[in-house]
């Protein structure tokens, strides 16, 4: 009988765990800035050493009841990794600049790339 009950409580143990990890991916999903694609190309910027690249993009250019949105987009070129680094809504533009290797300026918000993402509603720190 105590096996029963221990086996009962692993199982419940495994369930909320499973319905957690799925919440989890949920959320990192649809409320990441890793879920935009770019779409109308506005510009490629190499790093100063050409580490990085990156490419900015127009979103949501042809739609008439959208506004705009610019997506910075950064590729490793070494591990040829890419994330987007920067999503910025009723913005059309987008001034890039590489004071250094791994810091990049888009629209004057600073982003290191190795760890900062940067969304409308502020930073989001991601390690890749």
């Amino acid at each position: 009988m105590k096996r029963l009950l221990c086996d009962k409580a692993k199982i419940k143990r495994l369930r909320t765990t499973a319905l957690l990890l799925l919440f989890i991916a949920f959320c990192f999903y649809f409320f990441s800035a890793q879920r935009y694609r770019g779409e109308e190309l506005i510009g490629t910027y190499p790093s100063p050493n050409g580490t990085y690249i990156l490419t900015t993009y127009l979103n949501n250019a042809r739609s008439l009841t959208v506004d705009f949105a610019v997506l910075g987009r950064v590729k490793n070129t070494r591990t040829h990794l890419s994330k987007n680094v920067y999503f910025k809504y009723h913005c059309s533009v987008a001034d890039v600049r590489w004071p250094d290797d791994t810091t990049v300026v888009i629209n004057d918000v600073v982003i290191n790339v190795g760890k900062d993402v940067y969304n409308d509603d502020g930073y989001e720190v991601k390690h890749w």
